[in-house]
């Protein structure tokens, strides 16, 4: 009588009690000893589904056309948005297959919220453009991502989304990605590279040793508990665990001390622990980080990069996750400011105390009160270290991808390029370098890039002499630039330029990576100091793994969170370290 002890839905309460035929007693507080994980029916594989799964070369996805309302239910937890990959898909692949003229369209409108700070005006526009233009040509793509202000000193096409989320998500100040170089009020952005440059350059050298020391100590750390094994999530025990010591150590924002609820209500698409049902909870309790603190600082870093650079829509559950992210990562770095200040000659060196130590030079070159500094100091922290923690796992991750798709043997590959480098007397680092930029090219992290006309007037793009309307929106499709034969010589070959003789040019200046890499554009502050060499060593430190592929099936194929490269499992011939 009572609950099944085998089969029961049992939570180890009082009531979950089973009385065994013939006693007098109940025995209660069962534990569940069953989790129902899905149902199906079974069969055998045909040889042919079995040879296309041994030989990891074939996966069997359902045909979405062929059923009702294309696979979607009314169970389905979300909808598509404006932005969606499920409507920007088609229309992006429509326009990869016209070669000059931009195509516009008007989508459905989505509703956009109001928000505000303090006495401040509504952060979001009233009324916003439905219109996106979708711009392919590698000339015109650059110029909508170029940044540089025009002759009557505005930037025609600004990343609009950032600036919004950025202001909500700070309440205060501005972060980098969010202004440009006409920013309001004026030069704005000016003080903030210059901080950010009086810091780092004050001790480059050191930051730059520091950051070859942590990043390799971490590789080393993970093929160390990875090796004997043979098994490696390459997200996660890689390009993570060297970007988070990165933030950590380098940076000097270390993790909290607590695990936030976001990090077990999330992964449910809920944001309190309160609203997870129980059973759920004891699943993701299974699988939990045994740092909690480094959990919670992966998640406020996902939640935060995906407000600033891919919810263009601004959808409302996004927005929430990110804001209730960021309330507690600013707390966090506040608190870290406030202990640095309090005792500045104890404090180990990171670019977090630099900040701290070059106040009053800054303060008096820019005529800064110690409020207006701190507010700068704690929006480039954040931006800094929230934004590297989210985007060079993510990258790498599709870099891995991209590389097993095209057979890539990166224990053999990756050494030739050092022996070809090293022959035509380049950098050391040159041939991985170019590696990471072909891949990239060929299945880019970011295939789509939005930006918004803010110009004033219409302005005409320089390739297909298009012209934009003040207000629409701008879908640069990068992964169609990358393969303008004007900017990359056969561009459906993989090529590494010159290191490999007789292979197609490439110009490095040409890849749209980091940006547009011109004189006067808005570089990339992180690239040649951060999340380049991070890459580097990251590539280096897979190629270090004999026979290193996806695992086989559905298990090794790029993990995603919201669109987010978050896990890639890989198989190698186990290695030992003494």
């Amino acid at each position: 009588l009572g609950k099944c002890p085998l089969t029961g839905s049992n939570d180890g309460g009082r009531s979950d009690a089973f009385l065994e035929p013939g006693k007098g007693s109940p025995v209660t507080g069962l534990p569940r000893f069953v989790i129902m994980r899905g149902g199906d029916y079974f069969f055998a594989p045909s040889v042919e589904a079995l040879r296309g799964l041994a030989e990891e070369t074939q996966t069997f996805p359902p045909e979405y056309s062929g059923l009702v309302a294309q696979g979607h239910s009314f169970g389905d937890g979300r909808t598509e948005g404006l932005f969606s990959e499920e409507r920007l898909t088609p229309l992006a692949m429509e326009v990869l297959f016209n070669q000059k003229q931009p195509v516009g369209y008007r989508i459905p409108a989505a509703s956009y919220g109001q928000a505000s700070f303090g006495a401040a005006q509504p952060i979001e526009p009233p009324e916003v453009s439905q219109d996106v233009v979708f711009v392919r040509s590698h000339k015109d793509v650059s110029f909508v991502l170029n940044s540089k202000p025009d002759k009557t000193g505005k930037v025609p096409f600004t990343a609009a989304h950032s600036r919004i989320a950025g202001h909500r998500m700070l309440g205060r100040g501005n972060l980098l990605v969010g202004t440009d170089w006409a920013s309001n009020p004026p030069g704005e952005r000016d003080v903030l590279f210059d901080i950010l440059k009086e810091a780092w350059d004050a001790k480059s050298a050191y930051w730059h040793q520091q950051l070859q020391v942590i990043v390799q100590q971490a590789l080393s750390d993970a093929i160390t508990r990875t090796g004997p094994s043979g098994r490696i999530d390459l997200v996660r025990d890689f390009a993570a665990d060297a970007t988070f010591a990165v933030v950590t150590r380098l940076f000097g924002v270390t993790s909290p001390d607590f695990l936030t609820e976001l990090a077990m209500a999330t992964p449910f698409g809920r944001r309190h622990v309160g609203q997870v049902h129980s059973d759920w909870l004891s699943i993701n309790a299974k699988t939990a980080d045994e740092n909690p603190g480094l959990a919670t600082l992966k998640v406020w870093s996902f939640l935060v990069g995906l407000n600033l650079v891919g919810d263009f829509q601004m959808q409302r559950p996004i927005v929430a996750l990110g804001q209730q992210a960021a309330s507690e990562a600013l707390l966090h770095i506040d608190m870290l400011l406030a202990r640095t200040r309090e005792r500045r000659p104890d404090t180990p060196p990171s670019l977090l105390s630099e900040f701290v130590a070059k106040e009053a030079a800054i303060r008096a070159k820019h005529g800064l009160s110690a409020e207006v500094y701190y507010n700068h100091v704690r929006s480039l922290v954040f931006e800094l270290a929230l934004t590297a923690s989210a985007i060079i796992p993510a990258v790498f991750g599709k870099l891995m991808d991209a590389g097993f798709r095209f057979g890539i043997d990166f224990a053999q590959l990756v050494p030739s390029l050092d022996r070809a480098v090293q022959a035509h007397g380049g950098r050391p680092d040159e041939g991985v370098e170019m590696l990471i930029y072909e891949l990239n090219r060929l299945d880019p992290a970011l295939p789509v890039v939005m930006r918004r006309c803010e110009a004033g007037a219409d302005v005409t793009l320089p390739g297909s002499k298009a012209v934009i309307r003040d207000g629409q929106w701008v879908a640069a499709l990068v992964a169609g630039a990358n393969l303008d034969a004007a900017a990359f010589a056969s561009p459906d070959q993989f090529s590494l330029g010159d290191i490999i003789p007789g292979s197609p040019v490439r110009d490095r200046d040409s890849y749209l990576m980091f940006g547009v890499q011109q004189k006067g554009s808005r570089l990339c502050w992180g690239r040649d100091r951060v999340a380049l060499y991070t890459l580097v060593q990251c590539v280096r430190a897979a190629a270090q793994l004999p026979g290193l592929r996806r695992v086989p099936g559905a298990e090794g194929q790029l993990k995603k969170l919201l669109g987010i490269a978050s896990g890639l499992k890989g198989r190698f011939a186990p290695i030992m370290r003494g």
